[in-house]
């Protein structure tokens, strides 16, 4: 990698492709689920997701995992995609 692993080993983690999340769009986190779980609401289809991160063609202030703009769930764009990941439990 081009940088320093992460603190579970994986490099270049930041800035590959924006990360499309589950979550609806809210303008701020007062009602966000505790436990972690998807931010979700019955009347939700159609509605605004939050991407996170950047993508290879990002700017450096958009490369950070609190940078989380929100966009139609039927855009498709190169520079943004998802992550398959595993638990550590699962793992080691």
């Amino acid at each position: 990698g081009l940088l320093l692993p992460n603190e579970v080993g994986l490099y270049d983690m930041s800035g590959n492709v924006y990360e499309w999340c589950a979550d609806v769009y809210n303008s701020s986190y007062s009602e966000a689920p505790a436990d972690g779980s998807v931010w979700d609401r019955p009347d939700s289809k159609g509605a605004n997701r939050v991407y996170r991160g950047g993508g290879w063609a990002s700017g450096a202030r958009h490369c950070r995992v609190s940078y989380r703009p929100d966009w139609r769930p039927d855009v498709r764009d190169p520079d943004v995609g998802f992550r398959v990941a595993l638990s550590l439990q699962s793992v080691g």
